[in-house]
């Protein structure tokens, strides 16, 4: 028996020291952990501080990008505009070419219509010079006639030439 305790109290010293051990290697094992989990805590701040200055950055960057598409928008709106200008300033310039060919085809036709009639007076005012033409040479050889006529009755008659 008393072999008995000995080995009792040598196992209860030996669970002891074992327990005693490990309880040092609990308590270390609970510091390294308590360790870690401030170390994890930490780096929890520091990447919560990381985000937050990447949503900060974020929003800064989403204002300009939507100030960049206020003014593209800007400029789209003013080049539309410039469209319309040019497309107005072309309708313009093809109406007036088209009234400036109006206004020549009817001056073109209003010359023709107005010379027609000047034409025709021409023409008959021609064939009416031609008509006394005609008239005045048979006028002039009915006179030459009459003088060679004259000539004669004179030379046949010299009393009437004498009064002549």
């Amino acid at each position: 028996m008393k072999n008995l305790l000995l080995i009792m109290l040598f196992l209860g010293m030996l669970l002891i020291s074992t327990n005693s051990s490990a309880q040092d290697k609990i308590d270390k094992l609970s510091d390294k952990i308590d360790k870690l989990a401030e170390q994890m805590a930490a780096q929890q701040i520091e990447t919560s501080k990381q985000i937050t200055e990447l949503a900060k950055q974020q929003a800064i960057t989403a204002t300009k990008v939507d100030g960049i598409d206020k003014r593209f928008d800007s400029m789209d709106k003013r080049l539309d505009g410039i469209d319309k200008r040019i497309d107005m300033q072309s309708n313009l310039t093809l109406g007036m070419m088209a009234f400036l060919a109006v206004l020549i085809g009817a001056l073109i036709w209003d010359r023709r219509a107005a010379n027609a009639p000047l034409e025709k007076k021409t023409e008959k005012l021609k064939e009416e010079v031609d008509i006394l033409k005609q008239q005045e040479l048979k006028h002039q050889e009915k006179e030459l006639k009459n003088e060679a006529l004259l000539k004669k009755i004179l030379q046949k008659f010299p009393d009437l030439a004498e009064m002549a």
